[in-house]
């Protein structure tokens, strides 16, 4: 299993995150930590989406998206790879409609709570259905 993380610039969230994730051995790949932000890393970046299972998107506190996490949603998404959304999304729900895999979650506690319990259940995959 390999999750890839994306959204707020940060550390803070990607700390606990990526030591939940590591405690779970779970891979996961944080691009704000090796690539600049350039038109050609943004496609190295899908390419790593490709291998990985899972998308971790933060946007607490943020009052807009970033458009690089929103098209690396998208693409994970047309990949049917699993979205999960931590954060304020807007109020319309045709956004979350785009991204038919997707789950969100008010805060980081509510993320590690579901995948706690996902990766422990024995036999069920982190499959959504859309």
């Amino acid at each position: 299993m390999r999750a890839f993380l994306t959204g707020k610039r940060g550390d803070e969230w990607r700390w606990d995150i990526g030591n939940f994730l590591t405690d779970q051995d779970i891979e996961f790949v944080d691009p704000a930590e090796d690539l600049c932000s350039s038109a050609a890393s943004l496609f190295k970046q899908f390419k790593l989406l490709e291998g990985c299972d899972l998308l971790i998107a933060y946007f607490a506190g943020l009052r807009t998206h970033p458009l690089i996490s929103v098209l690396e949603m998208e693409y994970a998404s047309r990949l049917a790879k699993d979205v999960m959304v931590v954060g304020n999304l807007p109020q319309d729900r045709q956004w979350t409609r785009s991204f038919p895999y997707s789950l969100s979650f008010p805060d980081l506690e509510g993320l590690k709570a579901h995948l706690t319990t996902r990766f422990h259940s024995p036999g069920k995959h982190l499959r959504l259905i859309g």
